[in-house]
């Protein structure tokens, strides 16, 4: 669509939708001219900038904005008549954000000249709000789906974000910035190059969530300057998890800024980026412990260096083209983690640590291990073979074990496979399926097709397009 005259213009919505969901309890907004038995009627976008603006809201169907009764935003079609469809900031109300469709920005429907706030195709921004669940919320974006800023106490549950198909794929999935207090549970973002952009947060959660990138456009999960993350039984399918310096970069420091991470009880599969890489960060307090990692043409499968306190257990990886782990720091401990067929002809596993923990492990099928660190702790093994590793004055047939470091340290080893290793023997996280489980249930109804005719001026631009939902909307 080519750039619109700033002159008033309608925004012309089409809308066609089928289902279920139970009628509003009272009328759209009077800006809307919504039939009275559409059950997801169609709003223009929402900005609210203090808690008495919740008060006779139309888009507010109920609630006194209390931790038992809180402001209740519900069952209506957002349309983008305005940069940010939903915009919450500056509020502390107790507020529910729940069976929504926001159907996103046609690509071109904005002007993106002046002002630069006209540029803004988040769906669902909040900035300096607390005290919010969003909760089976399905958004095409083409751009970023829900921005979380200077927020605490929010919480998103049955989230599912994908691309506008008149955009490109959308830059971010879900971002949060100095956020403290954030729960992610049961998400599909598929199609967002960042699918997941954690920065200068804290005490966040992800959890039975799926995250998946395509192998001509892969996705990432970005971590920097945070703390207190724990990332867990999430899915992912062509997507990397990458500890980030942050930009513009930084002077070199020892001094950690990414602190207390665990990545744990994850499905991580079919990638040809490393899928856990560390770039520029110093992590500190970093647990990685139970996933599954497989079918990988990456380099590495795990890729950390410089870290402080590193745990890497009962991991299970396999079928991996690059090497297994490579790995640097202080006080690294690798124990009983599984893994087998690794085939890059160089190194299955590079530890280039001082004392470390290397032990509990299952090792087989698989390319050399190299110890390049002095004091290694690398006990209590099975190398695939009862007479020990390889390559070692042991006369073993087992891996092949490169110990460039002094007084590494190799017997006992185990002469039969050990049974507490593995995602299986894992005692971290609860042992449950990854990956979402359900989808945003969202349908509405109405009798006929109707042309709704709204208008929304947004400074010194105003906006046209036909917004189209396809029926039913799809999960």
């Amino acid at each position: 669509m080519p750039p619109l005259p700033q002159a008033a213009a309608p925004l012309l919505a089409t809308l066609l939708i089928l289902g279920t969901l139970p009628s509003p309890t009272h009328a759209a907004s009077p800006h809307v001219g919504a039939d009275a038995t559409l059950t997801m009627p169609p709003l223009p976008s929402i900005h609210i900038d203090h808690d008495d603006a919740f008060k006779d809201h139309p888009a507010v169907r109920e609630g006194q904005g209390t931790p038992s009764d809180p402001y209740r935003i519900t069952n209506w079609t957002l349309l983008p008549t305005h940069a940010a469809t939903l915009h919450l900031q500056n509020t502390t109300a107790h507020v529910q954000l729940k069976n929504l469709y926001l159907p996103g920005h046609p690509a071109g429907l904005l002007d993106c000249q002046e002002p630069p706030t006209a540029c803004d195709t988040t769906l669902i921004r909040l900035n300096n709000a607390t005290n919010v669940t969003i909760q089976n919320v399905h958004g095409h974006t083409a751009h970023t789906g829900i921005h979380l800023q200077n927020t605490d106490n929010v919480h998103l549950e049955t989230i599912a974000l994908t691309p506008t198909q008149t955009a490109p794929p959308p830059a971010t999935g879900i971002h949060t910035h100095h956020a403290t207090n954030t729960t992610v549970r049961n998400a599909t973002l598929q199609g967002t190059p960042h699918a997941l952009s954690i920065d200068r947060s804290g005490h966040t959660t992800i959890t039975d969530t799926t995250l998946q990138g395509t192998p001509q456009a892969p996705a990432k999960t970005t971590l920097q300057n945070s703390h207190n993350v724990t990332i867990q039984r999430t899915h992912t399918d062509h997507h990397t998890f990458q500890l980030a310096s942050p930009e513009p970069p930084r002077a070199p420091t020892l001094e950690p800024t990414l602190t207390d991470i665990t990545i744990q009880r994850n499905h991580i599969q079919n990638t040809t980026h490393v899928p856990i890489d560390k770039d520029d960060e110093t992590p500190q307090r970093l647990t990685i412990c139970g996933n599954t990692l497989t079918n990988l043409t990456a380099h590495t499968a795990i890729h950390l260096w410089h870290g402080q306190d590193l745990t890497i257990e009962n991991n299970h990886i396999h079928n991996v083209t690059g090497q297994a782990m490579s790995l640097d720091g202080t006080n690294v401990n690798v124990t009983n983690n599984l893994i087998h067929d690794v085939h890059d002809g160089d190194a299955g596993l590079t530890l280039h640590a001082p004392l470390a923990t290397l032990t509990g492990n299952s090792f087989s099928t698989m390319a050399p291990i190299t110890i390049l660190g002095d004091g290694t702790d690398a006990t209590t093994n099975w190398w695939g073979h009862p007479s020990g590793p390889s390559g070692i004055n042991t006369n073993g047939d087992g891996v092949l074990l490169i110990p460039h470091g002094d007084n590494v340290h190799v017997e006992p080893w185990k002469e039969t496979p050990p049974s507490t290793v593995g995602p299986s023997s894992a005692n971290c996280g609860q042992d449950k399926p990854p990956g979402a489980k359900q989808t945003p249930h969202l349908t509405a109804t109405i009798h006929l097709e109707a042309t709704l005719t709204l208008s929304e001026q947004h400074s010194h631009a105003t906006t046209q397009a036909d917004a189209r939902a396809q029926t039913p909307l799809p999960p």
